[in-house]
């Protein structure tokens, strides 16, 4: 009877949620018009991605926006493979591009933060722009984002959309990462901005050194973006917008298995304990709620749980969320198969639920580091 009532009155929490989140797609504002003569420094860490590297800065070196006005800096983070040499060959024949090597980083400090601070203390821009080495960026990306820059405006966040592939795995992630993007774009609409992906993040340099930069987060794995974007937002000076263009929309590359996959999650499920104390509220609620689900749902009709209730639930959820992701998927011109929905609801519950508990409490590897709730333990 206590589970059923949680359901029903959590049920009803998601639903006002997500219907507010809907809202927020609505209010997205479309760019001013005018060009921008901003000088823009692209900022791409970059560890073990010799597979990547070179699609990513061809990507780059195709922007549309005036090549005297952007730099790109590549930060190259201890790659043991030849991440550093191809990008040094591909950047050598190009004036705007450098390729930085790193030392390595301080023990206890993030070393993708590391990467990004030293790009920037490099970097000549008024505006710092971040993607990832393992992304590819539209022609007109730089061009798109920075007309969302006006006078009061700190930072810029777009899409990140993984580029599905042959296995379901990708299919179920490349929808996941967008619903993710959907909620980021929403929750500016609304005027709360709180997450971000810093492979799609852009912001004026001058607010990075206010806020003191990656201080007070930067022992932290993941955060370079979302929490770094919450600093900004608190102190209420600078305004944050959402590029909702197509063309601002950035590409990654899905994981391998599952075993990446559940890594990266843990890394960003690892900072969920910094978020303001509303959002964190709010995030316990969902994994309450989803695990509330995930304990009757399988035992609807029978003896153990005879009541349809969990079931009407789930469908109220696949309803709204379906109603949401097809609005976002509008302004994204993208396309959500229903079946790879269906299935992208049933393993989120149970993903989130295991990645809920691994990030907070368990180790996991990345980029060949290992790093016990979000912190590094070993370089």
């Amino acid at each position: 009877m206590i589970i059923s009532i949680f359901l029903l009155l959590s049920s009803i929490l998601y639903v006002l949620a997500i219907l507010a989140l809907y809202i927020g797609l609505q209010r997205l504002p479309n760019a001013a018009q005018q060009a921008h003569k901003l000088f823009v420094s692209v900022i791409v860490p970059a560890r073990n991605e010799e597979k990547n590297i070179i699609k990513c800065l061809s990507s780059l070196a195709e922007q549309t926006y005036r090549k005297s006005l952007f730099e790109i800096i590549v930060l190259d983070d201890n790659s043991d493979d030849q991440t550093f040499h191809l990008a040094e060959e591909f950047s050598g024949a190009r004036d705007n591009f450098r390729v930085i090597s790193l030392p390595e980083p301080p023990k206890h400090r993030s070393p993708k933060k590391v990467a990004l601070e030293a790009g920037i203390a490099h970097s000549r821009g008024e505006i710092i722009f971040t993607t990832d080495a393992d992304c590819v960026v539209q022609p007109q990306w730089i061009e798109t984002m920075v007309r969302h820059f006006d006078k009061k405006t700190g930072a810029v966040l777009s899409w990140l959309k993984v580029q599905p592939g042959e296995k379901m795995l990708s299919k179920l992630e490349s929808l996941d990462s967008m619903a993710l993007s959907f909620v980021g774009a929403a929750a500016v609409g609304l005027g709360k901005p709180a997450l971000a992906n810093g492979a799609n993040f852009a912001y004026r340099k001058s607010v990075f050194h206010e806020l003191g930069g990656f201080s007070g987060i930067d022992q932290y794995a993941s955060g370079d973006d979302d929490l770094f974007l919450q600093k900004l937002s608190r102190q209420k000076k600078w305004q944050v917008a959402f590029a909702a263009e197509p063309e601002a929309c950035v590409t990654s590359a899905a994981t391998d298995n599952l075993k990446t996959f559940f890594s990266q999650r843990f890394r960003w499920a690892s900072k969920g304990p910094l978020y303001p104390p509303a959002l964190f509220a709010i995030e316990m609620l969902i994994y309450f709620y989803f695990l509330a689900l995930a304990i009757t749902l399988p035992f609807s009709f029978t003896a153990l749980f005879p009541t349809a209730i969990p079931l009407a639930v789930f469908m109220i959820k696949l309803g709204v969320d379906y109603l949401f992701v097809k609005k976002g998927s509008q302004l994204l011109n993208a396309r959500i198969p229903f079946l790879t929905f269906l299935l992208t609801e049933v393993f989120q519950i149970f993903y989130i639920l295991i990645v809920g508990i691994g990030g907070s409490v368990g180790k996991f590897q990345w980029k060949g580091r290992t790093f016990a709730r979000g912190k590094v333990l070993a370089n």
